[in-house]
């Protein structure tokens, strides 16, 4: 039996052995535990091992998916990897705003559990059902957005959506992040995880649907939210006006502000850098994945060094 919200299939690849299966999704879990942060933190508890080092092929790294993901739902793109941290030796759940979970229920998944160590820099490919595992010697040491055209240009498919790392996960950096085409899995160093696991990147392709348990009342919900949480709230409104950048106000009037590798809470050039001038400079915005509110800005550097740079595009113009 499925619920609604979850297309009911988990996908396990065993990167050491070279063997893939999928199983039905434990619905038990999605039951009792909000979410997919709930339902991925039980798995990790039934499939690792207690003590395991974070830093080795016997750690678990995993994708997962929420129940809204993939759905009409406002503001509801963000979905998590979920591991053990090699920065705080525990629990890491990380989420972005990315499109790689929603794909991976087009796919047919709400999750990916993934175990071992590939013998050769690799990278995962998740076509609608169907997993593959590919070489990625040739795009091993590339930056992420090399990464990500490069696979893209490889499968054929300028629609698959691709999460990655750069050189510092494939370096074991204990805080590495992971892309999910512009938007990252920061903290606890996932992306340390991938590159123990000699795993490049994760791509995804799905031309499935997500289905709901009440169709009409969903509907109703997301119109109500969009109207009273985004387009009528005030809030949201300076969000959308100002963009996330705003938030270094009040972050550098606290003195909170990462400064110099946070040896400092203020920069004293802050206000060369803050939302006033990005917004001089702004020529379009961004959003996570299903987000109306877009409070990213897409910048294009004018002068200097970097100019005719566009900051934020997931394809970077470097300077002439």
């Amino acid at each position: 039996m499925k619920i609604g919200g979850y297309v009911g299939k988990v996908a396990f690849i065993d990167l050491t052995k070279e063997k893939t299966y999928t199983e039905s999704l434990k619905m038990s879990y999605a039951k009792v535990y909000l979410g997919g942060k709930g339902v991925a933190a039980r798995y990790l508890l039934d499939y690792i091992n207690p003590g395991v080092d974070p830093l080795s092929p016997e750690n678990i790294f995993m994708v997962w998916t929420c129940p809204a993901n993939g759905t009409i739902a406002p503001a509801s793109g963000k979905y998590p990897v979920v591991t053990k941290s090699p920065l705080t030796n525990i629990w890491l759940d990380s989420h972005s705003g990315g499109p790689v979970g929603s794909e991976l229920k087009y796919a047919g998944f709400d999750g990916v559990i993934i175990t071992g160590r590939s013998k050769e820099p690799s990278y995962i490919y998740i076509d609608d059902g169907f997993i593959s595992v590919r070489r990625a010697t040739n795009i091993w040491g590339k930056k992420i957005s090399e990464t990500r055209e490069m696979i893209k240009e490889e499968l054929g498919d300028p629609q698959a959506k691709v999460m990655s790392i750069g050189p510092s996960g494939e370096k074991l950096v204990r805080f590495a992040n992971i892309d999910s085409e512009g938007r990252q899995h920061g903290r606890g160093g996932g992306g340390a995880v991938m590159g123990l696991k000699n795993l490049k990147a994760i791509a995804v392709r799905g031309i499935g649907s997500v289905e709901v348990a009440y169709p009409d009342e969903f509907l109703r919900a997301c119109d109500e939210i969009s109207r009273l949480d985004i387009f009528e709230n005030p809030e949201a409104q300076f969000w959308i006006k100002w963009g996330s950048i705003a938030l270094m106000w009040p972050i550098q009037e606290v003195g909170a502000l990462p400064t110099r590798n946070y040896t400092d809470g203020r920069f004293e050039y802050a206000s060369n850098i803050d939302a006033n001038v990005v917004l001089k400079h702004s020529i379009k915005r961004g959003a996570c994945f299903s987000c109306p509110i877009g409070c990213h800005n897409y910048v294009l550097v004018d002068y200097g060094p970097w100019a005719n740079t566009l900051v934020e595009d997931q394809n970077m113009k470097q300077p002439t």
